[in-house]
């Protein structure tokens, strides 16, 4: 007897881990379905870019370089650039402006791709941000966003 309960105990609580399960992802597929990238598995939204550009300086190195900002979120940006010195782990200070408001962030490389000759894309975890420069860059981003989709 004491067997059957808890073999039932176990099977209760196995239903109620999967409804909940099925809960939270209908609540994020309502969610994503305001984002451009209904997809993205990522914990910060994410908006592509064309042409905004950012200034990136390695921390080893004085050097300056220009990257074209291809996306970006409050925890990170992807950037193509013909710059090759950079590799995975690699620290660098960000410098780029959305809707003339400036921001400075220091990241490390997480993603080193050469998507054509001397074509590099690095993918950039923002590191050392507070919540506040992250809620900022988040909040502009969302308004480039809704500016973006009334525009269509």
């Amino acid at each position: 007897m004491v067997y059957a309960v808890l073999i039932f105990s176990i099977i209760v609580v196995l239903i109620l881990l999967y409804f909940f399960k099925i809960l939270k992802n209908n609540q994020s597929a309502g969610d994503s379905a305001l984002t451009k990238l209904s997809n993205n598995r990522r914990e910060h939204f994410r908006l592509k870019f064309n042409d905004t550009f950012c200034n990136f300086q390695p921390l080893v190195t004085p050097s300056n370089h220009l990257g074209a900002i291809r996306d970006i979120s409050a925890g990170g940006i992807r950037i193509e650039t013909s710059t090759n010195e950079l590799d995975k782990g690699s620290l660098l200070m960000l410098y780029f402006e959305i809707n003339n408001e400036t921001f400075i962030f220091e990241g490390i490389v997480k993603r080193k791709v050469e998507i054509a000759p001397n074509v590099i894309q690095y993918g950039v975890k923002f590191i050392s941000s507070t919540i506040a420069q992250q809620d900022k860059l988040y909040r502009k981003l969302r308004a480039l966003e809704r500016q973006q989709t009334h525009a269509q």
